[in-house]
């Protein structure tokens, strides 16, 4: 489970708790209507709900005048908070709400919040007068109020921390993050640059990698518009790329491939020379969205790729799916490959599979000669990594493609 079905479920779990809080109080007290509204500057807003049948004038949602009503009454002190008969008190039996509702006895308690404060009102009503009604059950709506506080103080404490999370990303978004990086993509049988991996950079506070803060943009809702923003800089701003030649890769979630406007993001680029990177660090839910979602962008000459094959969530069955283009097998099953054996046979089958299937694989992650050895000798088709060239500048990429072709390369005639 990632980390915002965690907290969702944290949340649900916790608005669960208060409505059964509620409909137990509303039961025990016998009356008709139970709900908890939240104070703004000019309205209660209903958060909880629960009614006895199906019919109600209140919803949950609904935002209601504070001047309407009773509870500003009672917390300002000019309505009881027990009142087991309207029509026995003056104020309460003059409100129009009490005849048009109506409301026959009345309970209402401020929510108190831990830091100080209320949240707004824990209200029950019943559409007839409860004479029975007595301070026993006052005290009992005082300790579900304050039960309630508890569970809302824990909620807002995590909205609290979520708005700030949601600022932090919003204002790198507007400062032009994030900056991109080229890692350029060689073919190895001939050492020649012909592709460049966009990679995001983030070079604020706070400090952490790109996929830290990708994931603190799903945690606040903003991975969609973050991803985006980085896939638009990644291409505006490899325009002098694509006139030399160079492939660009461009990494992307399953689930982002259903929700991005990609075709409207690649019009006006060279899409024959975009290599769309499938990431697998998440469950594909359903492989028939994710192959619709591909099958108009693949018709603008798009070209796909598995990404990260053999870690996370890729596997063959991905591969089978999703008929890729290219496989990019992950850096932790390069590293060392010249030392181990079953590394190098399982690349092997790929490199088989590859060959059948007609697509191309890319190691990532070289950093030794060894490991290239190793590649060299299995036939694989394109290489990445430390020991090929570092992230760069758009422009050193441009200069080292031009410089690794063969014409550069060939001796003058003299």
């Amino acid at each position: 489970m990632n980390p915002t079905d965690k907290r969702a479920s944290r949340e649900q779990i916790t608005a669960e708790c208060i409505d059964r809080a509620l409909h137990t109080l509303r039961q025990f007290l016998g009356l008709d209507v139970a709900f908890i509204s939240e104070f703004d500057n000019e309205n209660r807003v209903i958060r909880h709900l629960d009614v006895e049948g199906d019919q109600s004038l209140l919803s949950v949602g609904q935002a209601i005048p504070l001047d309407e009503g009773y509870c500003l009454d009672v917390v300002e002190g000019r309505l009881p908070e027990l009142i087991p008969d309207t029509s026995l008190v003056s104020r309460a039996a003059a409100k129009q709400e009490t005849e048009s509702f109506p409301i026959g006895a009345h309970v209402s308690v401020p929510i108190p919040l831990k830091e100080g404060g209320i949240y707004g009102t824990l209200c029950c009503l019943g559409m007839k007068p409860v004479p029975g009604l007595g301070e026993r059950d006052l005290q009992v709506m005082r300790a579900v109020a304050e039960l309630i506080g508890f569970h809302l103080d824990i909620l807002l404490a995590a909205h609290r921390k979520n708005d700030v999370r949601r600022l932090v990303i919003e204002t790198a978004m507007a400062a032009g993050l994030p900056d991109i990086a080229y890692q350029p993509v060689f073919r190895l049988a001939t050492g020649q640059i012909v592709g460049a991996e966009a990679l995001s950079r983030f070079p604020i506070e706070p400090v952490r990698s790109p996929d830290k803060w990708f994931a603190e943009a799903a945690n606040v809702g903003l991975e969609s518009a973050l991803s985006e923003l980085a896939i638009r800089h990644a291409l505006t701003r490899f325009t002098a790329g694509f006139e030399a030649g160079v492939v660009l890769g461009l990494n992307i979630s399953p689930s982002l491939v259903c929700q991005v406007d990609l075709v409207h993001l690649f019009e006006g680029f060279p899409c024959g020379q975009i290599l769309l990177e499938i990431t697998e660090h998440e469950i594909v839910e359903d492989y028939e969205a994710l192959a619709e979602a591909l099958v108009p962008i693949r018709a603008l000459g798009v070209r796909v790729a598995i990404d990260d094959m053999g870690s996370g969530y890729a596997n063959i069955r991905h591969v089978l799916k999703m008929k890729p283009d290219t496989i990019k097998i992950d850096a932790s099953l390069i590293n060392d490959i010249d030392k181990d054996p079953m590394k190098e046979a399982w690349l092997a089958g790929i490199m088989e599979f590859a060959r059948l299937s007609s697509c191309e694989v890319l190691a990532e992650g070289v950093e030794t000669k060894e490991e290239l050895a190793v590649l060299h000798r299995l036939g694989v088709h394109l290489g990445q990594g430390f020991l090929l060239g570092r992230p760069m500048p758009v422009d050193e990429v441009i200069e080292a493609a031009i410089a690794s072709r063969p014409e550069a390369q060939a001796s003058p005639v003299g």
